[in-house]
């Protein structure tokens, strides 16, 4: 989940555009983690958690594929992760 700081974002907490829609809940047993940059690896345990989890691959979606997901998915990669985008 990404988030901004600046309250003109569509992406602020407490705009109701920042909410994740009801296609898109997560499942009790799903990690959800806010990230405030373009990628999820940085400032976020993400890389922390799929090492302990042993998950070699990476399934990568987004709602902004040429900033976010494009990010995310190279540092994956970068990291010794398989990334599959979704």
């Amino acid at each position: 989940m990404y988030l901004s700081e600046s309250k003109d974002s569509l992406f602020y907490p407490e705009n109701e555009t920042s909410r994740f829609k009801a296609f898109s809940q997560s499942k009790s047993t799903e990690w959800i983690l806010t990230k405030y940059v373009n990628s999820a690896f940085i400032a976020t345990n993400l890389e922390k958690i799929l090492r302990e989890e042993a998950c070699p691959q990476v399934v990568i979606t987004g709602l902004s594929t040429n900033h976010c997901v494009e990010t995310t998915t190279r540092m994956s990669g970068n990291l010794g992760f398989i990334p599959i985008l979704g």
